[in-house]
C-alpha cells in the first residue's frame, strides 16, 4: 500500500519502499488527467498465460526480488489483472516453481526454483514476442535500480546521543565515498539519507569535484598537498 509521508519523517529504508511502489504507479499512469495507459503487447488474458509470464520474468532475474519489484517487471500490459496475477503467485509458490525467501534485512523476497527455470524455458515459446521484449527492457531498468540501491548505504546513527547520518557509496566491492555528517535532529538526518539516496551520484560528483577544486592558498600550500606533506600552521617552523 502506498502510504504519503512527509519525506523528513521517512527512514531510508520506508523511503526505498515508496519508490519502488511509486514507481509501479508511474508505470501504469501517463496521462495528465489520471487515465490509465498501459501499452498492449499481446498478454491472452488467461491465468495459464500470467503463470507462463511470470516464469518467463523470473527466469530472467538473477537474484531474489522483493512482491513490488516482481510486480513492476509483469505488471506491464493492459490486460494484465493484478488480482489475478496475485493469485498465480500464490500458486506458483504452492506449486514448487517459485519460492519465497527472507532476506538479511527481514524483507521478504521471491524466486524462480529450478523446476520452475526448467517449466518456464519449455513454454516460453506461447509468450508473445511483443510481451517478451517489453519484458526485457522492463526487467533492465528494474535490476539497474536495485543494483544502485545495493550500492548506497544511508543509515540514521548516534553517538555521544548526538544524532549522525552514516553515508556510503561503493562500487561493489570497495568504497567510493563514506562520511558521517553530525546533524542537529534526527529528522535532519533522514532528510540527509534520504537525499543522499534519491541523488547520490550528484552529492558525489559535487563533493569530489570540490575536493579536486585548486584554490587560492598559494603554490607553497598547493605543493605540499599534492606531496602529503601538509602540516598544520602551529607547527610549521618560524
Amino acid at each position: 500500500m502506498l502510504v504519503c509521508k512527509k519525506r523528513a519523517e521517512m527512514t531510508p529504508e520506508q523511503l526505498t519502499k515508496y519508490w519502488e511502489q511509486l514507481s509501479i504507479v508511474l508505470c501504469i499512469v501517463n496521462c495528465p488527467s489520471g487515465c490509465v495507459k498501459m501499452a498492449r503487447y499481446g498478454f491472452g488474458g488467461g491465468k495459464t498465460d500470467l503463470k507462463i509470464f511470470v516464469l518467463y520474468v523470473m527466469r530472467h532475474v538473477p537474484d531474489p526480488v522483493t512482491f513490488d519489484q516482481m510486480s513492476e517487471m509483469v505488471l506491464i500490459d493492459d490486460n494484465i489483472n493484478y488480482f489475478l496475477y496475485c493469485e498465480c503467485v500464490a500458486e506458483l509458490l504452492e506449486g514448487g516453481l517459485m519460492r519465497k525467501e527472507t532476506a538479511e534485512n527481514g524483507r521478504e523476497t521471491y524466486r524462480i526454483t529450478p523446476r520452475g527455470g526448467e517449466t518456464g524455458r519449455i513454454v516460453e515459446s506461447s509468450v508473445p514476442f511483443s510481451l517478451r521484449r517489453a519484458a526485457k527492457e522492463t526487467v533492465l531498468i528494474v535490476l539497474n535500480r536495485i543494483q544502485r540501491h545495493a550500492r548506497l548505504e544511508a543509515h540514521v546513527i548516534e553517538r555521544d546521543g548526538e544524532p549522525l547520518a552514516s553515508l556510503k557509496m561503493t562500487d561493489g566491492r570497495d568504497a567510493i565515498l563514506q562520511m558521517e555528517l553530525m546533524t542537529g535532529s534526527h529528522a535532519q538526518a533522514r532528510e540527509i539519507c534520504g537525499n543522499f539516496l534519491l541523488h547520490a551520484e550528484h552529492i558525489v560528483d559535487r563533493v569530489l569535484r570540490s575536493l579536486l577544486t585548486p584554490y587560492d592558498d598559494g603554490e607553497e600550500a598547493a605543493e605540499e598537498a599534492r606531496s602529503g606533506r601538509v602540516e598544520w600552521p602551529d607547527d610549521r617552523p618560524d
